[in-house]
Order: structure tokens, then sequence, then C-alpha cells
């Protein structure tokens, strides 16, 4: 990997020299950097302290999970045809990601009527139960999202799921 010599990667790039595993390096390497910022993020000074442990806890695990999710696509990639990761994931994860977001609507739509209509005394300002729910159900979106990218990827690379 280059890290500070750009024109000898550029040339590498140029001429095909840059495997896939090089490549997912460097996009992992992207992918940690930003997730970064979750981790380090200290807890708002508005946060009830067991909220925002909750909420700390689900920050790590959303990273976790989209750092496992995404080696996993590469693994599939991989495991297949081994060609064209980035650009397979970053096309697929687009197209998906805007289905999912059509999906989180109504998941919110649902979380708005459970919590505000039909139990409205669990919303409260250091309401934990609302808080433990947030954090379980956008993780399981998350997890949800890397599988639905995995499995196209499958398709993609010519490749069985799971392998």
């Amino acid at each position: 990997m280059y890290f500070w010599n750009v024109g000898a990667l550029a040339d590498d790039l140029k001429h095909q020299n840059v495997s896939e595993l090089e490549k997912f390096k460097y996009f992992i390497l992207i992918v940690i950097v930003c997730f970064s910022g979750d981790v380090l993020r200290p807890y708002l000074p508005d946060t009830h302290p067991l909220q925002g442990k909750i909420n700390f806890i689900g920050m790590a695990l959303s990273d976790i999970i989209s750092i496992v999710g995404t080696w996993l696509c590469f693994r599939t990639n991989r495991n297949g045809d081994n060609q064209d990761f980035i650009v397979r994931f970053l096309c697929l994860g687009t197209v998906i990601g805007i289905r999912m977001l059509a999906y989180v609507c109504v998941y919110l739509l649902v979380y708005g009527i459970l919590f505000g209509v039909i139990f409205p005394k669990f919303i409260t300002p250091y309401s934990t139960l609302v808080t433990l729910y947030s954090v379980a159900s956008i993780n399981i979106l998350i997890a949800i999202n890397f599988l639905w990218i995995q499995r196209q990827l499958a398709a993609v690379a010519q490749n069985k799921v799971g392998t």
C-alpha cells in the first residue's frame, strides 16, 4: 500500500498493477476513518448517562457490522471472479441503499405509530426502552443492508452465497 506516493499509486492503477485485495485495503481504510468519528465522539452533554452508553455501544456495534459486512462482501466477490469489487460494491450499495431508505421510511412510520400513539408513555427524555429499541433496529437494518449487497455481489461475481 502506498501511503504518501500518490504518483506511484496512480501509475500502478493506470497499468492495472493494483490487485483487488490492495484496492480493498484502501477502501476499508476509508471506512475505518469514516467510522472513527463515531467511536471517538464524546457523549452528548444533554444525554442521560445510560442512554449515552447505549448509544455509544450502538454506534460501535454499527461500525463493527459495517466493517464485517464490507469484508464479507469483499470475500464473496473474491471467491467469485475477483473483479471490480469497489465499483460493484459502491454501485450495488447505492441502489440498495436507496431501496433501504424507502423501507426505513415505512419503519419510521410504524415506529412513530407504535411509540407516539399506542405507547406514548414510553416517550420520555430518558426512555431507555426506546433507546434500546432504536439501537437494535438500526443495527438490524444495517446488517440486512450488507447481506443484501453480499447476495447481489454473489450473483454478479457468479458465486454461490455463503462460500
